[in-house]
């Protein structure tokens, strides 16, 4: 298997040299070689067969080439293979934007929905959030757009972090996604305000019997007639 973005981010921060899985006894190639062979034949497991591969012990480089190799087998369940993926590994920052990388790489096309996932996962902070995108970004810059809307749409709270690594990562075109990321998220905040969902956090009356929402049911009060006295006839 060549070595790309998410093997370089694992030697890099776990220096790693060995190539074995921990607990195994396959080599990182063969892991992901028999995780893409099992995901091919049952497509709609590829969550869980990432999982038992990781729990069994799986070494920080291998969990990249795991991810890589399903994702590849599997590109339409991306996202519950990176979420599997992260939780199985109970994934450190580090390993979590090289689980990313892995993802974008073997798929771009689903590069905004792995990212999305990622972050959900791992319940990310803001400084997570951005070496999330960041990861991305590296692994597929033409999707610099995509990857940091969806980054900031599951975490509104990130959104200065994500235009820092816009800023730094695609210069070029960072203005006009950094202006469209600010949109993005006065979206979410609007459409989150209940003054602005029609029946929620107004004070319209509630329907009554007999009438729509809004209307006033004014109840008619009858007098009753008035009645003269009757005066008993009198003798003679």
């Amino acid at each position: 298997m060549k070595k790309t973005v998410f093997f370089t981010l694992c030697a890099a921060v776990f220096g790693i040299s060995s190539v074995t899985a921990q607990n195994s006894g396959l080599t990182v190639a063969q892991a992901a070689t028999q995780v893409s062979q099992q995901v091919t034949a049952s497509p709609a497991n590829a969550a869980a067969i990432v999982k038992s591969a990781i729990e069994a012990g799986a070494s920080a480089e291998a969990v990249a080439a795991i991810v890589a190799a399903a994702v590849e087998a599997s590109p339409e369940n991306a996202a519950a293979i990176v979420a599997s993926a992260i939780e199985a590994s109970e994934a450190s920052p580090a390993l979590v934007a090289a689980i990313v990388a892995a993802a974008v790489e073997a798929s771009p096309a689903n590069a905004a929905v792995i990212v999305a996932s990622a972050i959900q996962a791992s319940d990310a902070s803001p400084a997570l959030v951005a070496s999330i995108v960041a990861a991305a970004v590296t692994a597929y810059p033409d999707g610099a757009a995509a990857i940091a809307n969806a980054a900031v749409a599951a975490a509104p709270d990130s959104l200065s972090q994500v235009q820092a690594v816009i800023t730094e990562l695609a210069p070029n075109a960072a203005a006009e996604i950094n202006a469209g990321l600010s949109a993005v998220v006065s979206e979410a905040a609007s459409a989150s305000n209940p003054l602005n969902t029609p029946g929620k956090g107004d004070s319209t009356p509630a329907a009554g019997a007999g009438g729509a929402a809004g209307d006033v049911t004014i109840p008619v009060v009858i007098a009753p007639p008035e009645i003269s006295p009757v005066n008993p006839p009198k003798g003679n």
